[in-house]
């Protein structure tokens, strides 16, 4: 619904909309919505529905998260991968990737720039170049202190401080920045 002056304004499939079932909506710097469904992608630009329904980097059907980095490259959180798009092409990642898991359940993106993904087994750090490519993804679990492990749906949030708080099976996990410690040689 998009509640105008005294107008409201009710988007379903008759208006475009791949599905009915809406999971998330993000808008992004540019003032574009996007949407996810149980059914695909659509975008919301000046007031007229479009979508990106049959786009092959799209590991399945269900967008479930989305954020955006400094660059403006969105992010999209399916049950089998994470897509990146920089306005021009999609790209898919997976545990093959570096993920901790292909289940995404979850994405936020922190104060520096870098995009969380959180999944059914721990979170990762995706860090971003300045071009917005991926150069590094940084696995959490119990070892690295994450000892919820599996994050719950959409159920992550920043706090003013920018420090990430992760819902997870076993409570809320908070991440602060300035305490994490490289464990790398």
């Amino acid at each position: 619904y998009c509640f105008q002056e005294n107008n409201v304004i009710h988007y379903t499939k008759q208006n475009g909309l791949t599905h009915d079932f809406i999971h998330v909506l993000h808008q992004d710097k540019t003032g574009i919505i996007w949407i996810g469904t149980g059914f695909g992608l659509n975008y919301m630009e000046n007031g007229k529905i479009n979508n990106y329904h049959h786009v092959k980097e799209f590991c399945n059907d269900y967008i479930g998260s989305i954020t955006e980095d400094r660059q403006g490259n969105l992010y999209f959180g399916t049950d089998r991968c994470v897509v990146q798009y920089n306005h021009s092409k999609f790209k898919a990642y997976t545990q093959a990737d570096g993920l901790a898991s292909s289940t995404i359940y979850s994405l936020i993106t922190d104060n520096l720039g870098n995009v969380w993904v959180g999944t059914n087994k721990g979170i990762d750090k995706l860090n971003i170049s300045s071009k917005g490519e991926i150069v590094h993804i940084k696995n959490y679990s119990y070892q690295e202190g994450f000892k919820g492990i599996e994050c719950n749906t959409r159920a992550v949030t920043k706090s003013k401080e920018g420090n990430l708080f992760f819902a997870t099976i076993k409570g809320i996990i908070e991440y602060v920045p300035t305490n994490d410690v490289s464990m790398e040689t």
